[in-house]
């Protein structure tokens, strides 16, 4: 059901999950989930599934010293390039920015802090 795959996702938020490996997860034509997920979601399958990534991602730079690159491909993004266009349309900022805003330090201090507020962000 289309709780699995939501709770598979979640999940797996560092994996790129294609439409056609969820339909199969399911059990069902990628044609079928695409018009069932749109229905319950209000999402577009790829676009859910890069939002997550996405949101890992912020995680990750927030919380951690990951160089990007190493981010990108834990993230399944194969070249930085793109997951740093994705990530900027995303949340607005690149994520070398994104890195220094919320670390609230300058950069190269060593330190990253979560952000205020972000905590409910730590569940992995």
């Amino acid at each position: 059901n289309l709780d699995d795959l939501l709770n598979h996702i979640e999940l797996n938020r560092s994996r790129a999950l294609t439409l056609h490996e969820a339909a199969a997860y399911l059990a069902v034509s990628p044609s079928h989930l695409s018009k069932k997920f749109k229905a319950a979601t209000g999402k577009i399958f790829v676009t859910y599934v890069t939002e997550k990534r996405v949101e890992r991602a912020r995680l990750m730079l927030a919380c951690t010293e990951m160089p990007i690159l190493k981010i990108a491909v834990e993230l399944d993004f194969h070249q930085v390039n793109y997951f740093s266009r994705v990530f900027k349309a995303s949340t607005g900022s690149t994520p070398t920015e994104y890195r220094r805003e919320s670390s609230g330090h300058s950069e190269g201090d060593g330190f990253a802090a979560v952000p205020g507020g972000h905590h409910h962000l730590l569940r992995a």
